[in-house]
């Protein structure tokens, strides 16, 4: 039984998945269709405005967000039209409320047989037996943690598409396609850690969704431009400064991060250009190098 707020949001999804599918839908008309649900507003049988009495206005304003991610631009006319696949079997509303609430009262109790679609070229799909233990959230997309095991036995790493003796692998949230729970009379939970606690520990000083297991965190110094530091203060990266120190290059500051290296990172600071230079270590410094080297190659051709 669905309380007024899920009705109203599955609603919503729904009207978003038939425009989007079929004509493509404006910003303007996504926006305006959305202030409408926010206003809690409706017309009941004889055409008069009713209010909508719900248990949280703010889950109205999380769809605006969700539903950006999944819109992809198609063409330019007087106005952009956006468009979702058109071959999304499961609606919006399953994916995003019904599989995000299951897997959340799941965590580290309940298995599923779950079916996913694979990574590129191939975009294939895939079934698994995934035991959820952790979640997380970054850059508003939800990512689940666990132990996936395929249909040898074997323990089964999602991302990289292969067999692993890695303790656990991941999944983004939105390449499940379709979800089955596992009787748990036939099928012990298989955890990754005996204390849940430790999954905060593999986070630590990580940026992004991939922790390196076998990397300790090191000192990083940044110069990051003073024109170009409040802009920094409000990123991702600055929950890992733990000291600014004196600065010998002008017009730039120079903060100390504790943090792991990996690709995450390394993009991270690619995409600042110059407004963040890396002062150390010398092996962040070389791979930045090389990656800027390779980017000459190809725009100097």
């Amino acid at each position: 039984m669905l309380t007024d707020t899920q009705e109203r949001e599955k609603e919503i999804y729904d009207f978003f998945q038939r425009k989007a599918q079929k004509d493509g839908i404006t910003m303007s008309e996504f926006c305006e269709w959305l202030d409408v649900a926010e206003c809690n507003l409706y017309k009941d049988a004889n055409g008069k405005l009713q209010e909508y009495i719900i248990d949280s206005v703010s889950r109205f304003k999380r769809m605006r967000r969700e539903f950006a991610d999944l819109l992809s631009e198609r063409k330019e006319g007087k106005s952009k039209r956006f468009f979702i696949d058109e071959t999304l079997d499961e609606s919006l509303y399953q994916i995003h409320v019904k599989f995000k609430r299951r897997f959340n009262n799941a965590l580290g109790k309940i298995g599923f047989k779950i079916q996913y679609m694979k990574f590129a070229p191939n975009n294939s799909f895939k079934e698994v037996l995934f035991y959820p233990e952790y979640k997380r959230i970054y850059n508003r997309k939800t990512y689940l943690y666990g132990v996936a095991i395929d249909s040898d036995g074997d323990k089964y790493d999602i991302v990289n598409d292969c067999k692993t003796e890695k303790e656990f692998t991941q999944i983004h949230l939105d390449r499940i396609t379709h979800i089955e729970e596992l009787d748990r009379k036939l099928f012990k939970f298989v955890h990754t850690f005996d204390d849940p606690k430790e999954w905060q520990k593999q986070f630590e000083f990580v940026l992004g969704v991939d922790p390196i297991l076998d990397r300790e965190p090191q000192k990083v110094l940044l110069y990051v431009k003073t024109s170009f530091r409040e802009r920094f203060d409000k990123d991702a990266l600055v929950n890992f400064v733990i000291s600014e120190e004196q600065s010998d290059k002008k017009d730039y500051s120079l903060l100390k991060l504790k943090i792991k290296q990996n690709k995450e990172l390394e993009r991270k600071l690619l995409s600042y250009g110059n407004d963040v230079l890396v002062a150390s270590p010398q092996k962040i410094k070389t791979v930045i190098a090389k990656e800027i080297k390779k980017l000459n190659e190809y725009y100097n051709e």
